[in-house]
């Protein structure tokens, strides 16, 4: 007579020519086709699974039916509940994904696939570090899975990325600043120079606003909803910061805009368009002006230069007046020290002067 099988180890019975298993999971009851016309392979079968259970995981059958789609709404939904910026980036990396990956399974989204997927993104012509940054959310999206027991951490494939290119090295030195700062419409002047001088980025700066200004502390504190990092960035207004909040606050007064919140502003009619003298103007936050920095760099002879590089620039502009390293993170909202050494790039003028300063102080005259 067969040994009858405790209560726990679940059973196993005939489904027409294939044997199936049933067991127990979290008071739930599960039944899975063992895929076999052999009671003892079907046996074999309960016991893995019974003994994946005893150590803890889930059954894998659950993990079976998550779907990239799942993935993707468990992505967004985690996105907006934790405030991250960057959210149409993310939307525009999951739409390229979904031209490949859309209706599959989870758990058949593997290696293979995942680098066809990178040869045709690359063959389209986008950038190798493109490519990284939409197998960056496809990543993130399997490891949220993982979090919310919607995949199993061994069934994650291997998602390997391009090799880093070599950081950017766009800069401009003060006497090319001094050249674009001319070109510039006057509303976009202040904006040069305030990122010139503490190397915010763009987004940073058009969103700042009176209500983080402390001008009799001369303080500027940026929201940790503001800043990449998430976290809040108190930095002190420099002379230079200063006058150009200074001036910003006149002009708001002459503009007739004592109540616009945003520090820097353009004014604009109604329509939008050109402004003329007789027409009613109002105070508009400054959105994308691409063109018109386009023009401004062509004007100052930097084609190609890009408003981010003013970030570069002016983090080495601080290094090279004294500035310790510590406190121009702290000022340029670099988080972590490996990011901030790719926009320190030390170039042979750096070199020149650091060795000539060694000279004088090193006395050669050995009579």
């Amino acid at each position: 007579m067969a040994k009858r099988r405790s209560r726990g180890e679940g059973s196993v019975y005939l489904r027409g020519n294939t044997w199936w298993i049933q067991y127990r999971a979290d008071n739930k009851v599960y039944n899975e086709s063992a895929k076999t016309d052999k009671k003892t392979d079907a046996i074999e079968y309960l016991k893995k699974k019974v003994g994946e259970i005893a150590a803890g995981h889930r059954p894998s059958i659950e993990f079976e039916k998550t779907t990239f789609e799942d993935l993707k709404k468990t992505y967004l939904t985690n996105f907006e509940k934790r405030g991250k910026k960057d959210k149409e980036r993310a939307e525009l990396a999951i739409q390229h994904l979904e031209e490949v990956f859309k209706g599959y399974r989870a758990i058949d989204i593997r290696e293979q696939g995942i680098e066809e997927y990178s040869k045709k993104r690359l063959e389209e012509g986008v950038t190798p570090s493109t490519v990284n940054r939409e197998l960056s959310v496809l990543r993130a999206m399997f490891r949220l899975g993982v979090k919310y027991k919607m995949a199993s951490a061994d069934r994650v494939p291997f998602i390997e990325m391009h090799p880093s290119a070599e950081p950017r090295q766009g800069f401009i030195e003060r006497e090319q600043y001094e050249k674009l700062l001319s070109a510039c419409p006057e509303w976009l002047k202040p904006v040069l120079t305030f990122a010139f001088q503490t190397g915010w980025r763009k987004e940073e700066i058009l969103g700042l606003e009176w209500a983080h200004v402390d001008m009799k502390e001369r303080q500027i504190t940026l929201p940790g909803r503001m800043s990449k990092s998430g976290y809040s960035r108190p930095i002190y207004a420099d002379d230079v910061v200063n006058s150009v909040l200074k001036a910003q606050r006149e002009k708001r007064l002459e503009d007739g805009a004592r109540t616009f919140e945003y520090v820097f502003y353009r004014m604009r009619s109604k329509s939008g368009s050109r402004t003329t003298r007789k027409e009613k103007r109002h105070p508009e936050r400054i959105g994308n002006f691409k063109k018109v920095w386009v023009k401004a760099c062509k004007t100052a002879g930097l084609e190609g230069l890009l408003f981010h590089d003013l970030r570069r620039s002016a983090i080495r502009e601080m290094v090279r007046n004294g500035y310790s390293e510590r406190v121009a993170m702290e000022i340029s909202g670099h988080k972590t020290r490996s990011v901030f050494d790719r926009y320190n790039i030390v170039d042979l003028e750096d070199q020149k002067a650091a060795a000539q300063r060694r000279i004088q102080k090193i006395s050669v005259n050995y009579s």
